[in-house]
């Protein structure tokens, strides 16, 4: 009789140290890799970002031109949501067009 009762003793120790050790460890994982939430988050986070950082110019492209001018619609080839005014030497088709078309009003 007192061994079984040392033996069981002796198991609960060990089944609460093994918890114990398993909780601290899953707790550790855990702490070490951001959450999947902030992982999620970050393009949006960036796009927020590149919204409060646009220039007037492509205010006005977007305001004005994109509704037309994009890579869905396709009117005259000239895809300006993807065009950046800051560099228009880049494609310099666009600039050549931008400055000879006569859009609607």
């Amino acid at each position: 009789m007192h061994g079984e009762k040392r033996l069981m003793r002796k198991t609960r120790v060990a089944v609460l140290g093994l918890s114990v050790l398993a909780i601290s460890f899953g707790l550790y994982l855990r702490a070490s890799k951001p959450p999947q939430t902030v992982l999620a988050a970050a393009p949006l986070l960036a796009q927020a970002a590149r919204q409060s950082a646009v220039s007037p110019q492509r205010k006005l492209i977007d305001t004005y031109c994109v509704e037309c001018h994009n890579q869905d619609d396709r009117v005259a080839n000239l895809f300006l949501d993807e065009m950046d005014p800051a560099n228009v030497k880049e494609n310099p088709n666009s600039g050549r067009r931008l400055s000879a078309s006569c859009a609607p009003a």
